[in-house]
C-alpha cells in the first residue's frame, strides 16, 4: 500500500472514529437542522421543494439528498443525518488530496487534514445535517477541480491543440458544476468558481503554447460567468421563494453608516479566531520558527522586538487577572474571557499571551525566512494553486462575513471553516519551501502540533456527546408526558425541538422577516413562550410543561415528576439532570427515570393528575 493510500485510509478511519466516540443519535434537532430535516421529509413525501421559515441558506442540492435517503430507506433524524456522513468523509480526503497538490509532503498533508477534520468547527457538525459540511465538500471540490484544470496545463508542456486541452477543459467544467452546486446549498460558495477563474487567467502558463493558454483563459472566463450568474440568478429565486428568510444585501447607504471601529473589531475577531484554530499547525512548525527566530536575535531589530513583546505579555496577563482593558484584550482570546476565578483568568491571560507571542514569532521567523531565501512578499505568486485560490476565496468571503456581522447578531464560530484548509496549508508551504541550514525538510516538524490537535478533537467529541445527550434525555422527558396523556403542545423542550413540532403543526416557524407571503408573520401571538429570543416563533405551542434542565430558572414545581439524568464529558457538572416543571403538578414523590433512590416507578403517577 502505498503512503498516500495509506494516509487517505487514516483519514477516513480518525473522523468516523471520532464521530462515533460521540454516538450523535437522536431523534430530535441539533442547531437548525430541524428545520432543513423537515424539508427533506417534505420533499421525499410530497414531491414540493418548501421553505419553512426558518432557513436562511438555500440548501438546494443538499435537500434533494436528504430527500433520496428517506425516499429509500423511509424517514428519521438519524438516517437523514447518515446521509452527510460520506460527504464529512469526501470532504476530508479532499482535504488531504488537496494538501497533496500543493506539494506538501505525505506527512504534513495528513497532518493539514487532520487539523481541520478533528477541529470543533469541523467534528462537531459532520454527522448532523446543517448546511455547513455539505456546502465544505462541494467547495473542497470546486477548489480541486481547477487546481487539476491548472496542474493539467503544466503537466503536459510539449503537447498542443484540442487533444492536450481536454484533461484541462473537463476539470474545469467539475470545478465549476461543484461550485454551482455547492452555492445552492449555502450562497457564498459561488465566490468560489469566479476566485478560482479569476487565478486562472491572470497566472502565467509558460509551458503552454499560446494558443492553448488563449483558449483555457477563455474557458476559466466562461466558468467565472457561470459562478457569477449563478449567484445573481440564484439569489433572486432564494428571495422570492414562499417561506424563506431573504438574502438582504446592505444599501450603500447603509454601509456608509457602518462604524469603522466596529468593522475593525470584527476583522481582529476573525484574525484571532483563525489564529487561535491553526494554532496546531504553528506548534507543528515549532522547530522551523525557534531555528529562525533564534537567528533573528541576533539582530538589533530583533532584541528590541524581543523585548517589547514580553513586556506586552506582562501587561496582557496583569489586564486579564485584573479584567481591565477588556475591549482591546478580548481580540487576543476569542471566545475565552475572564469569569473573576483566578485560575480560570490565569488560564485566559496565559491563552491570550500565547498568541501574542505566536504571532510575533510567526511574523519574526517569516521575516528572517525571506530574506535568507530572497522571497518578496510578491512571491506568493509562485504559491501552487491549490494554495492560492482558497486564499483568494477568502477575500470575498472574508468581505461578506464582516457585512454580516453589521447586519445580524455577529458571526458565528462555525464559519470560520473555510479558512483552515487555506491557511494550514499556506503555513506547511511556507515553512518546508523557505528551507532554513539547522533542519533538513523532513525533521522541520513537531510532535506538539499532534498533541494539539488530538485536544482538539477531544473537545470536539466532548461537545457533540454533550448536545446529543442532553436532547435525548430532553425526548426522554416528553415521551414521558405524552404517555401521560399531556398533547404535544402543551410541552415546551429545547428551541430545537419545538421548532419542529411549530412545522408539523403550522407548517412554518413564525419569523418577521418572511417577505412571501406577506400575511405569514403574526405578531399577536396569544401563547408566551419561556425563552424570549424565541417569544414569537412557536406560536403552535401552548406550553404547560417545561422540559429543562435542573438548573435553569424558569417558574413550576417539578415535585412529583420523574428526573432524567445525563452525564456531559466537556463541562462541569458532569452529571446533569432535565426535569419536567408545571404549575400543577401531579401528586406523589418523585420518581428517578434512571431507577434511582425513588421508592415510586413512573407507573404510580395517575394519569389523571395531568391536567
Amino acid at each position: 500500500m502505498s503512503i498516500d493510500r495509506r494516509n487517505l485510509l487514516l483519514c477516513v478511519v480518525f473522523t468516523l472514529g471520532a464521530i462515533l466516540i460521540a454516538w450523535p443519535f437522536a431523534e430530535g434537532g441539533y442547531i437548525d437542522d430541524f428545520s432543513y430535516i423537515h424539508m427533506a421529509k417534505t420533499l421525499a413525501e410530497t414531491g414540493r421543494f418548501a421553505y419553512n421559515g426558518w432557513p436562511t441558506a438555500m440548501l438546494g442540492i443538499q435537500v434533494w439528498w436528504g430527500a433520496a435517503w428517506v425516499w429509500l430507506f423511509g424517514f428519521s433524524f438519524t438516517l437523514v443525518r447518515l446521509s452527510v456522513w460520506p460527504l464529512a468523509v469526501g470532504a476530508v480526503v479532499l482535504l488531504y488530496l488537496l494538501a497533496r497538490r500543493a506539494r506538501l509532503s505525505p506527512n504534513d498533508s495528513l497532518f493539514a487534514a487532520m487539523l481541520t477534520a478533528l477541529s470543533t468547527l469541523f467534528l462537531p457538525l459532520a454527522p448532523t445535517f446543517m448546511s455547513d459540511i455539505p456546502a465544505f465538500f462541494f467547495l473542497l471540490a470546486c477548489f480541486y477541480g481547477f487546481t487539476r484544470a491548472a496542474d493539467a496545463t503544466e503537466e503536459s508542456p510539449a503537447c498542443s491543440g484540442a487533444a492536450a486541452a481536454l484533461p484541462a477543459m473537463a476539470w474545469l467544467a467539475i470545478g465549476t458544476l461543484c461550485g454551482v452546486l455547492g452555492g445552492t446549498i449555502r450562497q457564498p460558495v459561488w465566490f468560489a468558481p469566479i476566485c478560482c477563474a479569476a487565478v486562472l487567467c491572470l497566472r502565467s502558463d509558460g509551458g503552454s503554447a499560446q494558443s492553448d493558454r488563449r483558449l483555457f483563459r477563455v474557458a476559466a472566463l466562461l466558468c467565472g460567468g457561470i459562478g457569477m450568474v449563478a449567484l445573481v440568478s440564484g439569489t433572486r429565486w432564494f428571495n422570492q421563494q414562499p417561506y424563506a428568510i431573504p438574502t438582504k444585501l446592505p444599501t450603500l447607504d447603509t454601509i456608509a453608516r457602518f462604524e469603522a471601529s466596529s468593522i475593525a473589531r470584527e476583522a481582529v475577531t476573525v484574525v484571532t479566531e483563525c489564529a487561535l484554530k491553526v494554532l496546531p499547525a504553528l506548534l507543528f512548525c515549532l522547530p522551523w520558527i525557534v531555528e529562525h527566530v533564534i537567528a533573528g536575535l541576533r539582530t538589533r531589530w530583533g532584541r528590541i522586538a524581543a523585548v517589547s513583546t514580553a513586556v506586552a505579555m506582562v501587561g496582557v496577563l496583569a489586564g486579564t487577572l485584573s479584567r481591565s482593558l477588556e475591549g482591546p484584550l478580548g481580540l487576543l482570546g476569542g471566545g475565552w474571557i475572564p469569569t473573576g476565578h483566578a485560575v480560570h483568568d490565569a488560564g485566559v491571560g496565559l491563552i491570550r499571551c500565547g498568541v501574542l507571542a505566536s504571532f510575533v514569532a510567526l511574523l519574526g521567523a517569516a521575516t528572517v525566512a525571506m530574506s535568507r531565501a530572497g522571497v518578496a512578499p510578491a512571491g506568493v505568486c509562485r504559491f501552487p494553486p491549490a494554495i492560492v485560490m482558497p486564499l483568494a476565496y477568502l477575500v470575498p468571503y472574508g468581505g461578506s462575513l464582516l457585512l454580516v456581522s453589521q447586519t445580524t447578531a455577529g458571526i458565528y464560530p462555525r464559519y470560520y471553516l473555510p479558512f483552515l484548509p487555506a491557511l494550514t496549508c499556506g503555513l506547511l508551504f511556507c515553512t518546508s519551501s523557505w528551507s532554513g541550514q539547522r533542519y533538513s525538510r523532513g525533521e522541520r516538524r513537531s510532535l506538539l502540533g499532534w498533541l494539539l490537535v488530538v485536544f482538539f478533537a477531544l473537545r470536539g467529541i466532548a461537545i457533540l456527546h454533550d448536545h446529543f445527550a442532553d436532547t435525548r434525555a430532553s425526548l426522554a422527558a416528553i415521551a414521558f408526558l405524552r404517555q401521560q396523556g399531556v398533547t404535544r403542545e402543551r410541552i415546551t423542550s429545547k428551541w430545537v425541538i419545538d421548532g419542529w413540532e411549530q412545522i408539523e403543526r403550522a407548517g412554518y416557524l413564525n419569523d418577521a422577516r418572511i417577505l412571501v407571503p406577506p400575511d405569514a408573520y403574526h405578531a399577536d401571538v396569544p401563547h408566551g413562550y419561556p425563552d424570549p429570543k424565541f417569544r414569537d416563533k412557536f406560536p403552535a405551542l401552548r406550553p404547560d410543561f417545561m422540559v429543562v434542565n435542573d438548573w435553569d430558572q424558569t417558574p413550576g414545581d417539578s415535585s412529583g415528576f420523574p428526573r432524567f439524568p445525563f452525564t456531559v464529558w466537556w463541562r462541569p457538572p458532569y452529571r446533569r439532570t432535565i426535569v419536567i416543571r408545571s404549575q400543577k403538578p401531579p401528586d406523589g414523590p418523585a420518581v428517578d427515570a434512571a431507577g434511582g433512590s425513588s421508592s415510586t416507578s413512573i407507573d404510580t403517577i395517575p394519569r389523571e393528575s395531568l391536567p
